[in-house]
């Protein structure tokens, strides 16, 4: 056994007819309904949602707007989850920063995970209408790795809700990300206390990337040294991991180690081998972004008639191995 409550029986004699009268199941407390479906057994209903129920959480079954039972599922025992990290690393942002990565230690009960996320001016007031509210959340396959996106709507300069409600960050203002202590992992274990990043806003960024503006340092033949490249600003942590391929004389991958530091404005890529003489070349996927969204193709918030964008999958820089 896996551990995981994937079903809930709800006797015969608490229910009246289901085809008149449905029943649902929601966490306590939320207006949510949980997703699953609803099968007929010889003794009652059998409920069987799409997702494991989360442990140390309590469910209410409710038909006809009445409550006909509730079950807790028993929370289990252990280490608490940690936030082991917060993207950007960096303490100053541009005032157009696209979104946040957060990640846990233990996979995370999903499905609800604004509810736990809170922005907070200066005067440690709760920002409204910030975040953009996915459904399904955006999180890795480990459950471990949540990307929050700060509302498109709210950034880009021409769409309504801009229009209505402002930029949601403003250049040199002080703010503070808030992931609640509260929040639950798989297991029903909470993390404890509140977790903070604190940051400051600087000017918007709306210009392309562009390689050819990297410094790089290229190693010496005969050696295991990294390649090192330097951006002029912080670059999007899990894409700039993802998008950057070192090419060999002939034109294939090199196997290697890739190292990002500097808050993430410095890639460094030490291979597996020892470089040999000669020219090598760094490819890199087009969708590498900035903190605000740019990549190597267009501007994030851009004016369609105005900005051309490319359409190229990746792009080019050799660099000399002597």
């Amino acid at each position: 056994m896996d551990g995981l409550v994937k079903g809930i029986l709800i006797p015969e004699r608490l229910i009246q007819d289901v085809d008149q009268y449905p029943l649902t199941v929601s966490l306590n407390g939320s207006d949510r309904n949980v997703l699953g479906n609803f099968n007929k057994t010889d003794t009652g209903m059998l409920f069987e949602p799409v997702i494991p129920l989360s442990t140390g959480m309590e469910y209410g079954i409710l038909q006809a707007n009445r409550v006909v039972g509730k079950i807790t599922v028993p929370a289990a025992t252990g280490k608490p989850p940690v936030v082991t990290a917060i993207y950007p690393q960096a303490d100053t942002v541009p005032e157009n920063l696209l979104k946040f990565y957060i990640e846990f230690s233990e996979p995370m009960q999903t499905g609800n995970a604004l509810d736990y996320i809170f922005l907070l001016d200066k005067n440690r007031d709760t920002l409204q209408r910030i975040f953009l509210d996915l459904k399904p959340e955006l999180w890795d396959p480990t459950e471990k790795v949540l990307t929050v996106w700060i509302d498109p709507g709210r950034i880009k300069r021409e769409l309504v809700l801009n229009k209505e409600l402002g930029n949601p960050l403003h250049s040199r203002h002080a703010y503070q990300l808030v992931i609640s202590g509260k929040w639950r992992d798989g297991r029903g274990l909470n993390m404890g206390k509140d977790i903070s990043k604190k940051f400051v806003v600087n000017q918007r960024v709306d210009e392309q990337l562009s390689i050819d503006k990297w410094r790089v340092a290229a190693p010496k033949a005969g050696s295991k040294q990294p390649v090192i490249v330097y951006s002029d600003h912080p670059l999007d942590h899990y894409l700039l991991k993802e998008s950057v391929t070192v090419l060999g004389k002939d034109g294939k991958p090199i196997e290697g180690e890739i190292t990002l530091a500097d808050r993430d404005k410095t890639w460094m890529f030490t291979p597996g081998t020892q470089w040999l003489l000669g020219t090598y070349k760094l490819r890199v996927a087009a969708r590498l972004e900035d903190l605000a969204g740019n990549n190597l193709n267009k501007v994030f918030d851009r004016d369609i008639y105005k900005q051309k964008k490319n359409d190229n999958s990746y792009y080019e820089r050799a660099f000399e191995v002597r």
